[in-house]
């Protein structure tokens, strides 16, 4: 599906996400909740509950229009639809992305409620590394009060110690993307000599990268960590290493943007999955070396916040890395280099000033003092 966008809803958006709720409710739910359950989802009672709701809700628009949406209350992704058109687009999983970013900012354990017989919502969510954690009695909410449904909890670790940011960067990085809009695709990004395009194109081969790392086991012990995993170049990339221009090459075969979209989305999102699973000590091998990896995953939430805020350098509009990612990356970034970064920068741009993504002013300079001399830092 073209063009999609994800975006915080709105109060335009009251009447079409009603009637989407309304249509999806009554497909999944159909001779799996009590009868008594549906004299209180009429078309009337979904648009009386939106309104409430918007401030927690991210919706899915299209060329066509708005296609769905996901509320998410505490750490609870409480509603997700798409229209029945939009279904088996991708949509639902960049939804389903956006509310596991969203909870992972702050709970390590998502959850949602599945009606025992909608045998095709639980196949849904087993496939994003959602499991079941057996049954509950949900409280279905009614006009003055509520009503007892008996339903499958299901859930889903979305941010995990071991890995400290990696699945809560991870993901919103996914759902940025997800929410990109066509022309965003070719407009340049903080990677010289790449365009957006281009560097969702690297973000697919990163992710199949952390899929071939995590299955392949290291019998010796570790030889890096998440910090010495990085090498320090003297020069910034120009976007000449042929590397870069291969990367070049395969995004313009993607001739439209969605297919980007669509192959990150599914490629991503079985590498999360499969950074969830993993044990956090286990040994593992890449490029020569051999790390636990929990110390790999933590290394790669600098790689997803760094190229988060090179996805967002020249697009305004849209939501740059969540806070605990940049905090972390900040400190991984400060280790590296050996020194602590001025408190009076804040994350974003200590990153930023740090890695020669954005060059200091006197200002910046003087803050920094002695430590100006050795940036910016270029890794690899």
């Amino acid at each position: 599906m073209t063009d999609r966008r994800l975006r915080p809803a709105d109060t335009a958006d009251v009447e079409a996400i009603a009637r989407i709720w309304h249509d999806g409710w009554h497909d999944g739910h159909r001779g799996h909740v009590p009868d008594a359950l549906h004299e209180h989802r009429r078309l009337d009672d979904f648009r009386r509950r939106v309104p409430g709701r918007l401030a927690a809700t991210t919706v899915a628009t299209t060329g066509s229009g708005l296609v769905g949406f996901v509320t998410v209350l505490d750490d609870e992704v409480e509603q997700v639809y798409v229209s029945r058109e939009a279904r088996g687009s991708g949509v639902a999983g960049a939804l389903m992305a956006d509310a596991e970013a969203r909870i992972a900012q702050r709970h390590p354990v998502a959850w949602l409620a599945v009606a025992v017989g909608n045998a095709r919502a639980r196949r849904f969510y087993e496939r994003l590394g959602w499991y079941d954690a057996g049954p509950a009695d949900y409280q279905a909410e009614i006009t003055g009060g509520t009503l007892a449904v008996a339903v499958r909890r299901y859930e889903k670790r979305v941010a995990r110690p071991a890995s400290g940011a990696f699945s809560g960067a991870w993901a919103a990085l996914r759902a940025t993307v997800a929410g990109l809009r066509d022309e965003d695709f070719a407009r340049p990004s903080g990677c010289a000599g790449w365009l957006v395009r281009d560097l969702v194109c690297h973000l697919v081969i990163d992710a199949q990268d952390v899929l071939i790392t995590l299955v392949t086991p290291a019998g010796t012990a570790p030889t890096r960590d998440a910090v010495t995993y990085w090498s320090v170049a003297e020069t910034l990339p120009t976007g000449d290493d042929p590397l870069d221009a291969l990367t070049v090459r395969l995004a313009t075969a993607y001739d439209e943007p969605w297919l980007l979209q669509h192959h990150l989305d599914d490629v991503g999102a079985a590498a999360g999955r499969a950074a969830e699973l993993a044990d956090p000590g286990l040994r593992v091998g890449t490029r020569g070396e051999v790390l636990t990896v929990g110390e790999y995953l933590r290394a790669y939430v600098l790689e997803w916040t760094l190229h988060h805020l090179d996805l967002v350098a020249h697009l305004p509009h849209v939501a740059g890395p969540p806070a605990d990612g940049l905090a972390e990356s900040r400190e991984l970034l400060e280790k590296i280099c050996g020194a602590a970064f001025p408190g009076s920068f804040s994350d974003t741009d200590a990153l930023l000033l740090a890695t020669g993504r954005r060059a200091p002013i006197d200002d910046d300079r003087a803050a920094m003092r002695e430590l100006a001399a050795r940036l910016p830092i270029v890794l690899t």
